[in-house]
């Protein structure tokens, strides 16, 4: 009888089991994590009253679904505020390599409703409390706002870290070669659901139009009709505001520009931002334009930010992922965040008292001489913000942003890539020799301007405009009052047929700052501009 050997098997048993090792790995030789989330294994969750905390251990993309609405983790962890008592079907999903993964179904049972979220900060503002009758439209009869649309850039929605900019004054919809779309949204905070009424809206299934002249494409909508009651659910988390959430190229934040400029009527904002995941379908009613070219992706439509809310004003914030056309028909990306304003439909708005900007102290006279203009860039162009200025010195950035601000006509046909076009190159020669070709003459108390500009929009867009203003001026602690009007041409602030200026000391090392008003008392809108004067 032979002997077992005992050796033999340790062996054996080693390889088999090196065998088993390594068929457990990918074909890189790695080892292989099965991802699929599972009670209590790789996720878990606490209720503490109406909230529920969810937790994981998965690695990347993971939210937690709740009668249909996508709750994503930040940081491995999400907080769902349940406000009514009962059981809610859960599961927990991830994506990873293309592939999502999700666990079995499983209950969360709430003891009791609690629905005191409702009646403070962004909850209460939003859907009117636990009562609700709050309607929310556009402010297109600019009833409180100074436009239904306003917009600014920054480096997160496609600009660059110096070119963070806005908002500026934005536009009535109209002014864009849009129209909006009639309809209003409310909210119910019992329920987490949404209705949207659209009585004259668009779908997102519009294409670009091809020019006449067969040179590229342009804006167009033939998108299809959107309307009826759309309803479904909607998520929303709320947080306190952060003062630095964005710093311009200013060196003023985001809010500091809104609060001294176009929004300077609002006084403050509201202490909370909130973040609102809408279900498939629901949005706000926004414009046909934006919507029907499909300058928005769904999910842009779907996940928006309240950077304001109050009992009766709202401002939102809509990613624009796209914007114009390239001259192959496809869509090129876009530059900025949107933000629309939205008033309550059943709340009665005063007449609004208009207010005109507090202006920088004033000082001083025009001496006798010749003056020209500052090199560009190098001098700010407004004096509520400075927002210029010799932040923006790069003189490629500068023509760029000219392009972006349509100072040299439509950026369809200025601008491609970030980088002038021939068209947009010629244009900008001509604007810059005109610029810097004009002189202003002070002798005693008279003024003679020699004009020299372009019109964009003229049917030669390089064509020079040459003029001559001659007028007599009376100044008064640093405010020219013109006996008639006169113009002063530079491409993103210039002077159009103005009779009144300031002089506003200690803006720049050499020369001075001449400032200008254009107050529209009618419209609540307010801009203002600023010129370097060099006396030579």
């Amino acid at each position: 009888m032979k002997k077992f050997n005992f050796n033999y098997v340790t062996v054996l048993l080693g390889v088999l089991m090196m065998v088993f090792i390594t068929s457990c790995k990918d074909d890189n030789g790695e080892e292989t994590i099965d991802y699929t989330p599972v009670l209590n294994k790789n996720f878990s969750f606490t209720v503490n009253a109406n909230d529920v905390v969810f937790t994981t251990t998965i690695p990347g993309n993971v939210w937690f679904t709740v009668e249909g609405t996508d709750y994503p983790t930040v940081d491995k962890t999400v907080t769902v505020n349940l406000p009514l008592k009962g059981t809610y079907p859960v599961t927990c999903s991830t994506l990873g390599s293309g592939v999502t993964l999700t666990s079995a179904a499983f209950d969360v049972v709430i003891e009791a409703d609690d629905l005191s979220f409702l009646e403070e900060g962004i909850w209460k503002a939003l859907t009117g409390g636990a009562d609700g009758g709050k309607t929310w439209i556009l402010d297109m009869e600019k009833k409180y706002f100074h436009n239904p649309l306003d917009f600014y850039g920054d480096e997160e929605a496609g600009g660059t870290s110096t070119n963070i900019w806005g908002p500026w004054g934005g536009t009535d919809i109209y002014g864009w070669g849009s129209t909006p779309e009639v309809g209003e949204i409310v909210f119910n905070g019992v329920t987490r659901s949404a209705t949207l009424t659209l009585t004259d809206g668009v779908n997102a299934d519009g294409t670009a139009v091809a020019k006449a002249d067969g040179t590229g494409y342009e804006y167009g909508v033939n998108a299809t009709s959107r309307v009826g009651t759309f309803e479904g659910t909607f998520s929303m988390t709320t947080y306190e505001r952060d003062a630095n959430f964005l710093l311009l190229s200013s060196g003023a934040t985001l809010w500091e520009n809104m609060l001294t400029g176009q929004y300077k009527y609002l006084g403050t904002l509201s202490e909370e931002m909130s973040d609102i995941t809408f279900a498939e379908g629901l949005r706000f009613p926004l414009d046909k334009n934006r919507v029907g070219e499909q300058q928005f992706l769904a999910e842009d439509l779907m996940n928006v930010k309240i950077i304001h809310c109050s009992d009766s004003a709202l401002v939102v914030r809509v990613k624009r992922t796209y914007e114009g056309f390239d001259e192959a028909g496809n869509h090129k990306e876009s530059k900025c965040w949107l933000l629309y304003n939205y008033i309550v439909k059943e709340y009665d708005y005063p007449e609004d008292v208009f207010v005109a900007p507090d202006r920088p102290a004033t000082s001083g006279t025009l001496e006798d001489g010749t003056y020209k203009l500052a090199e560009i860039p190098g001098f700010y162009y407004n004096w509520i913000t400075l927002a210029l200025g010799d932040t923006w010195t790069e003189l490629d950035a500068y023509k760029k942003n000219m392009a972006e601000w349509w100072c040299l006509g439509n950026p369809a046909e200025t601008l491609l890539d970030g980088v002038l076009t021939e068209i947009g190159q010629a244009r900008w020669d001509a604007a810059y020799s005109a610029y810097t070709a004009q002189t202003i003459v002070v002798s005693g108390s008279n003024i003679t301007v020699n004009y020299k500009g372009i019109n964009v929009w003229g049917a030669n867009p390089t064509e020079l405009i040459d003029s001559t203003y001659v007028t007599t001026f009376t100044s008064a602690g640093g405010v020219i009052t013109l006996a008639a009007p006169i113009s002063v041409y530079t491409p993103n602030a210039a002077f159009d047929n103005v009779s009144e200026l300031y002089i506003l000391p200690g803006l720049f090392t050499t020369g001075i700052a001449i400032g200008h008003d254009q107050i529209d008392e009618a419209n609540k809108k307010y801009e203002t501009k600023l010129q370097n004067w060099i006396k030579q």
